[in-house]
């Protein structure tokens, strides 16, 4: 990210024939405004300049978790039971326990441990939470929250010469057992927190 905000767009036209790959880091979006990470790629694209990473349609899609969710299941791809709160209306009925997450972001932004919930109580509360304590204005993803193992695949590489590295998985066993199993926020980015044991 400090390479394209400290360089202007002059410099990738002008140095173009000396860039091989440009390393793409912006995980937050551009000026740490999420909404703006498919915008590095397009730069990239309308220079012509290959880089790490995904391009801006993959980018724009995996930001909207109800999305993706819809592609997998149009794909036939088991996803858990959801609903998508819009403006307070609730579109359905939740399955609990559930876990509440605001449908766009990514990197476990808006998610703790009261992200996990076993009733309409405890839904509004984290619903309330997400607008107070996250500042989040957008739509909320209510899922069946579903216990088990997190994997995390890597691909380098692109059809048909890609490859897979290998599984990760998340290890939960240093959490208190008062806490939920999920990767949160704090799992991520507070490392002195609770979670930071994950």
């Amino acid at each position: 990210m400090f390479f394209l905000i400290s360089m202007p767009l002059n410099f990738l036209r002008e140095n173009h024939d000396y860039i091989y790959m440009v390393l793409n880091l912006c995980d937050d979006g551009f000026l740490n405004n999420p909404y703006m990470e498919p915008h590095i790629p397009v730069l990239l694209d309308i220079q012509g300049i290959r880089y790490t990473g995904a391009g801006p349609r993959c980018l724009s899609i995996c930001y909207d978790k109800s999305a993706v969710k819809s592609i997998a299941s149009s794909m036939r791809i088991p996803v858990p039971h959801h609903i998508l709160i819009e403006n307070a209306k609730h579109v359905g009925s939740p399955v609990f326990p559930a876990i509440v997450k605001p449908n766009f972001g990514d990197n476990s932004w808006g998610i703790d441990a009261h992200s996990v919930v076993r009733n309409m109580s405890e839904l509004d509360a984290a619903i309330k939470e997400l607008s107070t304590r996250w500042g989040y204005r957008g739509p909320i993803l209510v899922e069946e929250y579903i216990e088990g193992i997190d994997l995390t695949v890597s691909i380098l590489g692109n059809t048909p010469d890609d490859i897979a590295l290998p599984i990760l998985t998340e290890d939960y066993s240093m959490l208190p057992e008062n806490l939920p199993k999920i990767l949160t926020y704090q799992a991520k980015w507070m490392p002195n927190s609770e979670y930071g044991k994950v």
